[in-house]
């Protein structure tokens, strides 16, 4: 019998006079006394007792039985400590082998070497792949890395030339893709970045690149039309001035401008009326604050604000502050001063 198995049934035995239930819900599935691959038979075992199950299989069979990063962790983070721990450990080191190392080059030698990350950055050797990417050779199809330089040279295309952006839009996953791919998968070309553009001789529309459309020489079906607004609907289109005039239709934006949602800092579009209904303020306004002559003084979120408060009117507060105009004597006003931008919303009275 492997010893691997004399420890998977020492482990079961155990567990049944612990009264102990090891199934799928809280344990794993050792193969045994086989690796996966060599036969399907096997128990399971909590995750620790598996650890060492895996490392005495790989001494029994003279391959790898385990998982580099769990039997490591175990071997570095267990609270018992079994007879035979340090032979577990040189098991791990010797079936382990290059496990976590990768290829780097010396630059004296130009030669490349297995090395762990931490050796090479203290050795300051680059990994073998820098500044190299996937390649395909025309003819025969084979893909391997090669700087720019060397693909150039020997004809080779790069791995995604030929390929596009496709989206799944079940899933909204995004792939680089053949066009033959992306058929058979039943995926979208992902129109980030595209608008749609019209052919001027055929009419027929196509999403696609400004770069794209420039040199076919198509037109973006919006071009020499703007938004406009029905009247009586409210729906918008894009149209030509002289299509909005036939219908009697106005600019979407005409007699609106941009407030700010006081509470959440959000940029609306609206008509003025709607946002003095609203409370809001337009998102360029600027606090005002007012001297009296005696001494106090008063803050306003906006100049429109402060005009209504002085029953005057905008202009007259701004020729007050960028024309050096003077307040009327009947104010009692001794200067008006141009604050930082507005607390949407708060009017501050003292």
């Amino acid at each position: 019998m492997y010893k691997n198995e004399e420890f998977a049934l020492a482990c079961r035995a155990y567990y049944a006079e612990q009264g102990l239930v090891v199934d799928a819900s809280n344990g794993e599935f050792a193969h045994c006394p086989y690796p996966k691959g060599m036969g399907e038979t096997g128990y399971y075992l909590l995750w620790e007792h598996h650890q060492i199950q895996g490392l005495l299989q790989s001494a029994d069979h003279d391959r790898r039985c385990f998982w580099c990063g769990d039997a490591k962790k175990w071997l570095l983070t267990t609270d018992f400590f079994p007879q035979d721990f340090f032979y577990l450990w040189d098991l791990y080191d010797r079936y382990a082998g290059n496990h976590g190392k990768t290829t780097y080059i010396n630059p004296e030698t130009g030669k490349g070497e297995l090395l762990t990350p931490e050796e090479a950055l203290f050795k300051k050797w680059d990994h073998a792949s820098k500044g190299k990417s996937v390649y395909i050779h025309p003819e025969t199809g084979d893909a391997f890395a090669a700087t720019k330089d060397h693909a150039l040279k020997e004809g080779l295309a790069h791995v995604t030339s030929n390929k596009a952006l496709y989206e799944n839009k079940e899933t909204g996953e995004l792939r680089r893709l053949l066009k033959s791919e992306a058929e058979i998968l039943g995926w979208d070309l992902h129109q980030a970045g595209r608008s749609l553009y019209e052919c001027p001789t055929t009419g027929n529309k196509k999403w696609m690149l400004p770069s794209e459309a420039k040199e076919k020489g198509w037109s973006h079906v919006h071009r020499g039309k703007a938004p406009y607004r029905d009247p009586c609907s409210q729906v918008v289109q894009y149209l030509t001035p002289e299509q909005a005039t036939e219908l009697g239709w106005e600019h979407a934006t005409k007699g609106m401008a941009t407030y700010k949602d006081p509470d959440t800092g959000a940029l609306l579009h609206m008509s003025t009326s709607e946002a003095q209904e609203r409370g809001y303020h337009h998102h360029n306004s600027k606090a005002v604050t007012i001297t009296y002559k005696d001494g106090s003084s008063q803050s306003f979120p906006s100049i429109g604000d402060a005009a209504k408060h002085l029953n005057a009117n905008e202009c007259t507060i701004n020729s007050w502050l960028f024309k050096g105009a003077k307040p009327r004597r009947s104010w009692n006003i001794e200067s008006i001063c141009l604050g930082t931008m507005a607390p949407c919303g708060v009017n501050i009275v003292n």
